[in-house]
């Protein structure tokens, strides 16, 4: 049992960064599809960026940091946001419905398996 859990700990760990990861590029299609397709709807969620997707407007040069700063603010709020609500045009959108459906599922997925890790580390660690 001692030289099982290791190997169970890493396997989950593994399993668990890939639902980080995917979240992540999901999270940045989501974005992307709502900056490319729905432009003002953007604009008004604040001009979100992604996790690695920056749109145009963030990497110009002459963007000040303030609008920088507004765009980070705004894709912390949506990170959160969307988790529990969606907005109309996600809910007319079959595309975006998809890929905020994939996006929730990989980070319940991820905060679920960190529990997981968590709880069975207290319940399974050796007591001294």
């Amino acid at each position: 049992m001692d030289n099982l859990m290791p190997t169970v700990f890493i396997f989950c760990g593994l399993i668990l960064f890939v639902a980080l990861i995917s979240s992540v590029f999901t999270y940045d299609k989501l974005i992307r599809l709502e900056y490319t397709s729905y432009k003002s709807e953007w604009e008004k969620d604040g001009q979100p960026r992604g996790y690695f997707w920056l749109p145009l407007e963030y990497r110009d040069q002459k963007s000040n940091w303030l609008s920088r700063r507004k765009s980070n603010w705004a894709f912390q709020r949506n990170n959160f946001r969307w988790m529990f609500s969606m907005p109309e045009w996600m809910k007319e959108d079959i595309q975006a419905k998809k890929l905020v459906s994939q996006w929730r599922t990989l980070v319940l997925i991820w905060i679920g398996g960190l529990l997981l890790i968590f709880v069975s580390t207290v319940i399974f660690s050796p007591t001294r």
